[in-house]
């Protein structure tokens, strides 16, 4: 009988990385506590309450508005949001990888290299179950790759292509650029204006709708975590600077990762005419990471650009290599051996007792600083996780507020803490997250990164205790007074809508700036 032929071998082969993979992604599970700001929405709106993060107040207080309803969907079932949101993102993260393998791939054993890439990048593998949406982010952008490459041009293709860019931007917003030039491209080849623009208004519906929705609904087109991060006040050069550091803080730490998408970058626009639109993707989104100046979880934003890297280099397939393949994967063995706390090594132990956790630049290594409150290996029954103190906390206030009207607490610690104290605790985030008149306040200093603190104003939280508007500052207590009927007077109130419009107008604004003006300093 014969035996096996080298294309059912590698095919073998590829079966077992895949495995490989899915165990190194069970083995380092976890749940982040900024994962629990959006699941502290999803427990509201389950609940009746609404899409919001505080029961009095229409805040959009998450970026990612598909993953918060498809996950929505399932908590509904089962009530249980640590090991549901593992398993949603653990099928998510396999799925993707398994696309590239086996539907993007030029062949198995460039299918093989880019299973090796996930299984030994840090910023796909840390990501793949941290509760937040990089799963669906990576999975919709293969998807949205995969048809790309595959689908004829026409109005239909393009028209499809714009509904799958819609669903990503719905995930998260800035995830949009990966996928910008290669819609471009598709237009341009497309030749017809008139077509492509129809095809881009129809594909783009899911994503306007939603506009609309956020519109009426919150009051704002951004989700409130954009102002809270985005209009900080910090100056571009400060942006810049914190941007690099990131950078920095990933090639000490996840070597692979940004050699990959640096080698992806060159080898798309060096010898693939084709898959340049994937690599300029990759580098507006570089681009826009670095003049945020990047983010405080390490390597986070680096994963979804590392996917679109890997779809590159798989596309391209093991021919482009030649006889240096093994090469490749040695290269990317001992890459990945040669981070700081290798995935594939993780266990149960991982983070404990680092003193390395938080770098001087205020970037973290975010997986060891939760992992053994969240970790999936340190699960049993008689644990029920995250078992931080913060949940502790939550735990015992949610107690203490049955029956009771809503208490004002103040605490920056609003994942865990937030979601176990349930919807009868309204938690006032010095970081602004869920909070709409802080948010558009500039942050005290010194910052961290993704952490902008900011000052209460005298009275603010008299206010939201009372429900009654007692801001000291004459400014402040005007400008709140016209978000409060955005964010909690009813949908059509009378002047509601119109306020809404001159508040994205900027129309307000001098009264923020007044405010600021008349401050000591």
């Amino acid at each position: 009988m014969p035996g096996p032929t080298v294309a059912s071998s590698h095919r073998y082969i590829l079966t077992l990385g895949l495995m490989i993979l899915a165990t190194v992604i069970v083995r380092t599970a976890w749940v982040s506590d900024d994962a629990y700001l959006t699941f502290r929405t999803i427990d509201n709106f389950v609940n009746g309450f609404g899409p919001r993060w505080n029961v009095a107040d229409r805040v959009q207080a998450y970026t990612d508005p598909l993953w918060m309803f498809a996950l929505s969907g399932v908590y509904f079932v089962t009530r249980e949001i640590f090991f549901t949101s593992i398993a949603v993102s653990f099928v998510l993260s396999m799925w993707a990888a398994w696309l590239i393998a086996r539907r993007i791939a030029a062949d198995d054993v460039a299918g093989l290299l880019a299973v090796a890439i996930l299984t030994c990048s840090r910023a796909f593998v840390d990501y793949s179950t941290s509760g937040l949406e990089n799963p669906l982010t990576a999975l919709l952008l293969v998807v949205f790759y995969g048809a790309w490459l595959r689908q004829p041009v026409t109005r239909r293709s393009l028209t499809a292509q714009c509904l799958m860019a819609a669903l990503i931007a719905l995930n998260r917003m800035d995830a949009i650029l990966l996928v910008v030039p290669a819609l471009v491209a598709t237009g341009y080849r497309l030749g017809n204006v008139r077509a492509s623009i129809r095809a881009a208004m129809v594909g783009f519906s899911p994503f306007a709708a939603w506009e609309v929705f956020s519109l009426l609904y919150y009051g704002f087109l951004f989700p409130n975590t954009a102002y809270a991060k985005l209009g900080a006040g910090i100056e571009r050069g400060e942006s810049l600077r914190q941007g690099a550091l990131y950078f920095f803080n990933s090639i000490a730490n996840d070597p692979l990762t940004l050699v990959i998408c640096g080698t992806a970058l060159v080898a798309a626009l060096a010898t693939s005419r084709a898959l340049r639109p994937i690599a300029y993707g990759i580098l507006l989104s570089m681009v826009y990471i670095l003049s945020i100046g990047g983010d405080f979880m390490s390597g986070r934003l680096f994963a979804a650009p590392l996917v679109a890297s890997v779809v590159i280099l798989a596309r391209l397939g093991a021919s482009a290599l030649g006889d240096r393949w093994p090469l490749a994967f040695a290269a990317v063995i001992g890459l990945g051996i040669s981070a700081k706390y290798p995935s594939f090594t993780s266990d149960a132990s991982f983070g404990l007792n680092r003193q390395d956790i938080v770098d001087r630049t205020g970037i973290s290594d975010e997986r060891a600083y939760y992992y053994q409150t969240a970790g999936l290996l340190l699960a049993s029954r008689d644990r029920p996780l995250p078992d931080s103190h913060y949940t502790k906390a939550g735990r015992q206030l949610r107690d203490q507020l049955q029956n009771q009207p809503p208490k004002v607490v103040v605490d920056q610690h609003a994942g865990y803490y937030g979601f176990a104290a349930g919807p009868n605790l309204h938690l006032v985030d010095p970081y602004a997250l869920g909070e709409p008149l802080l948010a558009r306040l500039p942050a005290e200093r010194p910052w961290r990164i993704g952490h902008f603190k900011r000052e209460m104003p005298d009275g603010y939280l008299e206010t939201l205790q009372s429900g009654q508007n007692q801001i000291k500052d004459i400014s402040l207590r005007m400008y709140y007074d016209k978000l409060a009927l955005i964010t909690r007077a009813p949908l059509f109130a009378p002047h509601r809508l119109s306020t809404i419009l001159k508040m994205n107008l900027g129309e307000y604004n001098g009264l923020i700036k007044t405010y600021l003006a008349s401050k000591p300093g």
